[in-house]
Formats: structure tokens, sequence, C-alpha cells
């Protein structure tokens, strides 16, 4: 099974080894100098798996399915593949779909094609496929009560699993981060026992900390985002100063890409989009990822900031206006009901002068953006002549607006046949 103890029980084994590794190479004037209760915050959220919930409030859905039979009742592999009518039983979350697929991703490999009984993650549902028998309704009607009922038994029983497995995970952090201040402590007063009987200077913590406190001190704009985590807000909502900071990386990035045009606009847009991912690792650790599932596909950059809280952004090389058209039906694909924010990158990097013209592609932009799908009328803002906002009506409810940031740059350069034109 995908959601089994086993699978459960390895992730938290190997994120134990990973989470011990991490506290034991920090720094001990960081550490001494770090909110402790900050900091194992931090590794309980980095390390833990939120508790999934069905969402009892609403009733399982059935819908008509196919499945292919390989083999037989005894195991014989058949000589062609066999479709069989079959009904898949959706169960509700109570969580983001983003979060919930995330779960199971990481507890095994995605299935492309789950077996029947195993149960699985899509469109924001745990999922089960099983045979449907079509020649008697009151057997059919029970086998489903039957699955249902085994489905829901066994969720519960992971759910208890995972409670009980972040109880010692919360402990192993308690122990390991205390255990390390006691160490670093203790040697510290050896030392001074040491320096009181030996003509040698000690030099304290607190007086290191107070000569390269310059050098440690994070980014204001990105302190929000940076290790050790501050008090998340309850709603775990992406702020605007948290968008911000990410987008100031994001944007340094590329401005990069802009001063030395000859080398990145021969990348495609995925690459350029690696060569992002990596600046944003540098201060996320590897939370910033590529090709990540989110709402009904998979995004261009994933950031897992805080808990289930995400920044998603898309890449597009400007070729046309209905380039942007595809960017925004994708980004307003990913993005969720309780995300606020979302950013569309494009680069621009056509060969020809004349229709490189920047100020048409700027002009051209701006117009796509208030005729795209599900704009909000009067709602675009220029930042500057190369980074507009905009809200978007989420799935076309107004109530639900969301702001999209598009950001274009340019990569275009001369080669020489077009310097002698």
């Amino acid at each position: 099974m995908v959601f089994n103890d086993e699978t459960i029980d390895e992730w938290y084994i190997e994120c134990t080894k990973y989470m011990k590794r991490e506290a034991t190479a920090k720094n001990d004037l960081d550490l001494l100098t770090t909110n402790i209760n900050e900091y194992k915050s931090y590794l309980f959220t980095k390390y833990s798996l939120t508790e999934l919930f069905l969402n009892d409030e609403e009733l399982p859905i059935i819908e008509y399915t196919e499945y292919t039979l390989e083999m037989d009742k005894d195991g014989n592999l058949l000589d062609e593949l066999l479709k069989v009518p079959g009904v898949k039983i959706k169960f509700p979350l109570k969580i983001e779909t983003v979060y919930a697929e995330n779960i199971l991703y990481r507890l095994s490999p995605h299935i492309k094609k789950p077996k029947i009984g195993q149960i699985f993650c899509m469109d924001g549902f745990l999922q089960v496929v099983m045979p449907l028998n079509e020649e008697d309704d009151s057997k059919a009607q029970s086998e489903i009560q039957v699955e249902i009922d085994r489905v829901k038994a066994e969720i519960n029983q992971r759910l208890d699993n995972i409670t009980r497995n972040n109880v010692t995970l919360k402990r192993e952090i308690d122990t390991i981060v205390e255990e390390r201040i006691k160490r670093i402590k203790n040697a510290q007063q050896t030392l001074e026992r040491i320096a009181n009987k030996i003509p040698v200077k000690l030099q304290r913590n607190e007086e290191i900390s107070s000569q390269i406190s310059s050098l440690v001190m994070t980014k204001s704009s990105i302190k929000c985002i940076k290790e050790p985590l501050a008090t998340p807000n309850q709603l775990n909502i992406l702020t605007l100063e948290e968008f911000n900071a990410i987008l100031e990386i994001i944007d340094n990035c590329c401005r990069f890409f802009e001063r030395s045009p000859i080398t990145f606009n021969r990348l495609n847009e995925y690459d350029l989009r690696d060569v992002i991912l990596s600046n944003l690792n540098g201060v996320f650790k590897g939370n910033a990822v590529g090709e990540a599932f989110s709402g009904i596909g998979k995004c261009d950059i994933l950031i897992n900031v805080k808990g289930n809280c995400v920044f998603i952004a898309e890449c597009k090389n400007w070729k046309t206006k209905s380039t942007l058209d595809d960017g925004i039906e994708q980004i307003l694909g990913y993005l969720r009901s309780r995300d606020s924010y979302g950013l569309i990158i494009l680069f621009n990097k056509k060969y020809n002068r004349k229709e490189n013209n920047i100020s048409k592609v700027e002009k051209s932009v701006q117009e796509r953006i208030q005729s795209a799908k599900y704009y909000i009328n009067g709602s675009m803002k220029i930042i500057n002549n190369r980074h507009y906002t905009a809200l978007h009506a989420l799935n076309g409810d107004t109530g639900v607006p969301v702001e999209i940031h598009y950001v274009l740059y340019d990569l275009f350069f001369e080669t020489p046949k077009s310097l002698g034109k």
C-alpha cells in the first residue's frame, strides 16, 4: 500500500537520522544564540508528517472507471490485457491538496497506475479503485460499503501511527538539542577552570558573538523565511512580506541573466528555472523544488515556506500573446483557495530586433493580462516597466481573489549577423 505502517515507520527512521545530523552539525555559537524553542519547532516542522484527516462532513464520492486486468484469478498472465468495469471511491480530506499529495509522495514514489485496493492521493482526495459487480446491485452496494469501511479503518490506523511517531520525533528533538547545549556549556566551564589555573586568556562565546554579529546577521528582507522559523501564522498563509522577500531573490538571479544574455539566451525555460532553484535552495536548504505537484498539475517552482504554506511560480519563454494565456491558466490551476499570491516569470529571447522591440513586448504583456481568464477588472497595477500585478478570481470565484505577479526579463542579444544588418 502507498500509505502503510512500513513506509511511515521507515520515513521517520530516515528523517530522524537526518534531523540528528542537522542538529549535530549546527554551529555551537549559532545554537547558543538561537531561540531554542523556535529551533525545535523548525526541526519538527521540517521532518514530521502532518496528520491527514478524512473530512467526515462530506460523503465519499463514487464514480465509474475501468481498470486493466493482466492476470487471471490463478495468477497466470492473460494473452491480452482485459478492460474490467470498476468503481473509484474518493474520500475528501480536511487539509489542502498540495500538502496532502506531498505527504503521500514523500512516503513512496508516485504511482501512475494504482492497483486494485491500493490507496492513493489525487485531486485533493484519497482514492481507491475496486471491481464493480454489474450483475447484482445488492451485492455491489454491500461490497462498496465494505470497501469504504475498510479504507476508513486503515487510514485511521495510519494516522494513529503518524501521531505516535510525531510524539517520538518531538522527544528525540528535545533530547538531542538539550544534550548539545549541555555539552557546549560543560566544555565552557572546563575551559574556565583551566584558564583560572594556567596563564591564558579565555575568549567567551558572548565576546565572539559581538565581534562577528555583522557577519551572521540575516538580511532583514529574508529574515522571516530563514531558519529558525518564527511562530507561524495560525492560518499558514504566505504574507506579502514573505512573498516579496522570495521575489527579491528570484529578481536578483534573473537580472544576472539579463547581464549575461549570450550565456542564458541559449537555455530553455526549464534550464533557467533550475538555475533559479539553485539560488533559492541557498536560502531554503532543499525546500525549493521543480516539477512539484500542486492543484491539478506540476508547477515549475514550489517552495515549502512553513508547514503547508507554499510559494508557487511558473516560468515561460515569451513567444506570442498566447504564451501568457497558457501561463495564467497553469498557475491558476496550481494555486489553491488558501494561496494569496502567485508568480509568472517571462523571458524574452527573440533574435529579430524588429520583433524583439522590448517596449512592444511590455505593452503586449499588459494588454494580455487585462484580457486574461478570470481577470478582475481594474485590478492591474504597474510596479515598474517590467513588473505588474493583477487580481484573478480563482476558479471564477470572485470571492477568492489571488494576486498574480508578472515579471518580464529581456535576454535578447544581437549576434554578429544581426549587427551587420
